[in-house]
């Protein structure tokens, strides 16, 4: 077989699957802590926690609406900029995890 017709193989990057599950678990992270956590029974705890990982969203937030969410136009966008920004911080975060993650895998033969 000649040299140009030999098969090449073409190693994918795996960035693209660390953006996508990044953002799937910053999107469950965000949904889980909003949605699920007030719904369980009072505890001094989980309400502390809550709001220890509200804070990185709502730092965000009031960077885009300074004076807060009763102010103007923030009434209406105020929520999805808090969603948003949580969604945002969460998902970097777990890109960074899932980097150190997926960089300690080694695959057993080597071309060397």
């Amino acid at each position: 077989m000649p040299y140009d017709q030999q098969p090449v193989s073409v190693r994918r990057s795996p960035i693209p699957a660390r953006i996508l599950f990044a953002l799937l678990l910053g999107t469950v992270t965000v949904v889980f802590f909003n949605l699920v956590v007030p719904k369980l029974p009072s505890s001094t705890i989980v309400q502390e926690v809550t709001e220890y990982i509200a804070i990185p969203a709502l730092w965000v937030t009031r960077f885009i609406f300074p004076d807060g969410p009763h102010t103007g136009a923030a009434l209406q966008y105020w929520g999805t900029a808090y969603w948003g920004s949580g969604i945002l911080i969460y998902s970097i975060f777990w890109f960074i995890v899932l980097s150190m993650l997926w960089g300690t895998r080694r695959t057993v033969y080597s071309r060397r």
